[in-house]
C-alpha cells in the first residue's frame, strides 16, 4: 500500500501522540514530559524500538504505526539520540520494558 507524503506525516503525528500520551515519561531516564499551552506533551519523542526496515526504508505494513512498537524517550537528556546511535542495545533495553508492561497489563 503506497501512502502519500501527507498521509505518512499525519500517521506519524498520530503515532507520536499515542506513544507519548501513553508513557508520559522517558522510558530510559524517567524525565516526565511537560504540557504546552496546546495541551501536548513536550520534551518527549516517540522512538520505534522494533524497526522493520528493508534497504534502509520502512516497510509500510501497519507496524510502523503500532504504538506497541514505540516508546517515549526524551529529547533533553539525549535519550532519543542514544536509542538511534545504539540500535541493538536500545532494542534489547526497550524490548524488556515492553514485555514487562504486557505481563502487567499496563497498556491502555
Amino acid at each position: 500500500m503506497k501512502l502519500s507524503k501527507a498521509e505518512i506525516k499525519r500517521k506519524d503525528r498520530e503515532f507520536q501522540r499515542a506513544v507519548v500520551e501513553r508513557d508520559r515519561k522517558c522510558l530510559r531516564c524517567g524525565k516526565v514530559g511537560r504540557r504546552n499551552d496546546a495541551g501536548e506533551i513536550e520534551d518527549l519523542s516517540a522512538h520505534h524500538w522494533d524497526k522493520k526496515r528493508r534497504h534502509g526504508k520502512w516497510e509500510i505494513d501497519g507496524e510502523r504505526y503500532d504504538p506497541d512498537k514505540g516508546v517515549s524517550v526524551c529529547t533533553i537528556n539525549g535519550c532519543h539520540q542514544w536509542a538511534e546511535n545504539n540500535p541493538r542495545e536500545s532494542r534489547e533495553y526497550f524490548r524488556k520494558i515492553m514485555e514487562e508492561r504486557k505481563k502487567c497489563h499496563h497498556f491502555i
